[in-house]
């Protein structure tokens, strides 16, 4: 009796079991950080940790860095737009990420043939939706041919905005050309509209500012660090 009592504990406990890993096997999972409008850290196995085989890379699509020190030339000439318009760009495509994955359920279709070694190449599939094509069909990213009329829609739109670089620590603003701003510690790009109300101009780059200018009441964006609202 008691031999039966156990044996039906046992597979109780590997029913339960089994069912635990299938849920994990099937289940989506969550974007926990985003480095760049490619590359993101997906907790594929539901511990709540960004561990190495986690760090995933978008294939087949590119986009600009909103690192100032990593702005690439070469891409900027091939598409035939200012440094500028790679700026804005960048700084779009950084919030369309942020606003498409951010905490979202998300799933990972790994690429047949992985040829980067710092990560996972493949596309990331938002509500059954590639997110590479969302990208490229946004003009947020471009691939290897550079052909995008939404693109060409965002750079031409690009000419009437004004990117800024933001300095948590100082509360400085800086043109993206000033020496000062690229030196910065902790800095994020910005619009100029969405800076926050105690941003100060640099007195470098904003010769004749006002030094305690406020530049809208009410930002669209508030931003502090890593974290953007």
């Amino acid at each position: 009796m008691k031999r039966n009592f156990y044996i039906d504990l046992i597979f109780i406990f590997l029913f339960i079991l089994f069912g635990v890993l299938r849920y994990f096997q099937t289940a989506e999972t969550v974007v926990m950080k985003i480095f760049s409008p490619t590359t993101l850290a997906v907790d594929l196995n539901g511990n709540r940790r960004i561990e190495g085989d986690e760090v995933l890379c978008v294939s087949g699509v590119k986009t600009f860095s909103d690192n100032l020190l990593e702005y690439n030339d070469e891409v900027a000439q091939k598409l035939g737009i200012s440094y500028k318009s790679a700026v804005i760009l960048a700084i779009q495509a950084k919030d369309f990420a942020e606003t498409s994955l951010s905490d979202k359920p998300v799933k990972f279709v790994a690429d047949e043939v992985q040829e980067n070694p710092n990560c996972t190449m493949g596309d990331i599939l938002v509500d059954n939706q590639s997110y590479r094509e969302k990208l490229l069909n946004g003009g947020y990213g471009f691939d290897e041919k550079f052909e995008s009329s939404k693109l060409k829609e965002r750079v031409e739109s690009a000419k009437n905005l004004h990117p800024v670089v933001f300095n948590h620590k100082s509360r400085k603003y800086h043109e993206i050309d000033c020496k000062y701003g690229k030196v910065s510690e902790d800095f994020v790009l910005l619009m100029k509209e969405d800076l926050p109300t105690d941003a100060i101009p640099c007195k470098y780059c904003h010769k004749g500012a006002d030094a305690h200018q406020v530049i809208t009441p009410y930002p669209d964006k508030i931003s502090s660090g890593d974290v953007k609202m």
